[in-house]
């Protein structure tokens, strides 16, 4: 007969068959029930065994791709129940070396991973793209689960996107209790070892080639896919999006890897793009657009960093030998280009001769001079400088 495996669970089961002619004629086996991964799905948790297992006080989710083709962009959300488990780290697995990065706590209950490498050559159907070590609060049969909310990938020399899906092979149950014993720093300093291993077997990583990209396909990008009309103005006003699909995600990363690939190419110019794209592209706001655009890029879809959407400096009243007030303001947006309240900072430097006068502040407060002597002041609030 055939057995088919429809879902993870979070114990090993016993399976009895009975013969249907001799009631005595039986066989049992022990075994875990711990689905694979199909092309394009995720995996959470153990190749082997079950599926998640608990070390102490801390339960270790490595996240696996399935790619069928070279892996170039990823965005997936883990969900945990923050009741449960605190998300305590998070490490780069072993077969990714591109831009990459893990977001804990914001909010509690997510964990969102997000990977970039327009050059990849990673490819294969257990993919190891992060690791994350899980705390245990309280003891609960709790679930695991979460989104594919981005992957591209390219099979046969042709990208492929795939929709935003729930995850499949990865999503399950863990049954966790409290323990005395502090495991986190030793469970994953053992992970950390057999990935070092790991990355030492692995062949040299390709260096970026013409032939990686077809010219067509950067052309048909800056072309035809951005979200612009003849006379050169967005048909949304949806920042970070690059790719017209009228949101922001790691795709619109990926599309600049593109262009910035074309760049260096000599097929696309960036001072020949629409300046609402070259706007979007140069998120370091320095009138360029290079490989820290794409990492700025990056960790705002990461929560990590904001869009800068307005500076306002008035120096009217700066005068010699006065006490006039220098008033500097930022507007900043999330991810969703809503404007940021909270959980922010904003760093200034200001230059100015007379080093030797103390600067007094009607708002924040002095946090020192630059190596290069100017101030430092830090956000009303209380945040980082």
């Amino acid at each position: 007969g055939v057995i088919t495996l429809h879902d993870n669970h979070y114990e090993y089961i016993t399976m009895t068959v009975i013969s249907a002619c001799d009631s005595e004629m039986m066989n049992a086996r022990t075994m875990a029930a711990n689905l694979a991964a199909g092309v394009g799905d995720v995996d959470l948790g153990n190749k082997l065994g079950v599926q998640f297992d608990q070390a102490g006080d801390t339960v270790e989710v490595p996240v696996r791709i399935n790619a069928d083709g070279l892996l170039k962009n990823f965005q997936i959300d883990i969900d945990i129940d923050d009741s449960v488990f605190e998300a305590a780290a998070c490490d780069m697995g072993a077969q990714w070396t591109g831009m990459w990065s893990c977001t804990l706590n914001d909010p509690a209950n997510k964990v969102t991973i997000i990977g970039n490498d327009a050059d990849s050559a990673f490819s294969g159907s257990e993919l190891e793209v992060a690791i994350i070590y899980l705390t245990v609060k309280s003891s609960a049969l709790s679930p695991i689960g979460g989104r594919v909310v981005e992957l591209t990938q390219y099979v046969n020399g042709v990208g492929s996107r795939a929709d935003s899906s729930v995850i499949v092979a990865g999503d399950g149950f863990v049954n966790v209790g409290q323990t005395n014993a502090r495991r986190l720093s030793a469970v994953r300093d053992v992970r950390r070892l057999q990935q070092a291993l790991q990355l030492a077997a692995m062949p040299q990583r390709r260096q970026l080639e013409a032939s990686a990209f077809a010219t067509e396909e950067i052309i048909r990008l800056v072309e035809t896919e951005w979200q612009m009309t003849s006379d050169c103005d967005a048909t949304n006003d949806v920042l970070g999006d690059l790719d017209g699909d009228g949101s922001f995600s790691s795709y619109d990363v990926y599309a600049a890897s593109i262009v910035f690939t074309g760049i260096n190419l000599g097929e696309v110019s960036y001072a020949g793009l629409c300046p609402v794209v070259q706007q979007r592209l140069d998120q370091t706001l320095n009138g360029k657009f290079g490989l820290a655009d794409i990492s700025y890029l990056l960790a705002i879809v990461a929560r990590k960093l904001r869009f800068v959407t307005n500076v306002n400096v008035n120096a009217s009243d700066v005068l010699a030998g006065e006490n006039g007030e220098l008033t500097v303001r930022v507007s900043l947006a999330d991810e969703t280009g809503a404007a940021v309240t909270s959980q922010t900072g904003v760093r200034a430097e200001i230059s100015y001769l007379a080093a030797e006068s103390a600067a007094n502040y009607s708002v924040g407060s002095s946090a020192g001079t630059s190596p290069d002597g100017y101030w430092l002041p830090p956000p009303p609030g209380g945040g980082p400088p």
